[in-house]
């Protein structure tokens, strides 16, 4: 597909957690995302810091060029059964928001 991927993930920000858990995370998010990224599209990851209850938190985003979700149905995509209007997600994105 000739899909750019642009890695702004910064190396100096740490994180302690289980690494066979993050992997399918980003395998299926990472999977979604070329499943719906057209023809030379583009991935995009980044990282930040972010604090929360007095906790630092490592934030890795992705974002791609692909197919948009509907608005309406944003709030729906996590969800175990999504509708067919939001991208088929299968049990996949609903894994991911339990992790």
């Amino acid at each position: 597909k000739k899909i750019r991927v642009e890695n702004n993930i910064n190396p100096a920000h740490l994180a302690y957690f289980d690494s066979n858990w993050i992997e399918r995370v980003f395998l299926n998010l990472l999977d979604n995302s070329l499943k719906f990224t057209a023809e030379k599209g583009k991935l995009i990851l980044d990282s930040q810091i972010v604090e929360e209850l007095n906790q630092q938190f490592v934030k890795v985003s992705l974002q791609d060029t692909g197919k948009s979700i509907p608005a309406s149905s944003l709030p729906l995509v996590f969800e175990k059964n999504s509708p067919d209007d939001a991208r088929p997600s299968g049990l996949g994105l609903h894994f991911v928001k339990l992790i």
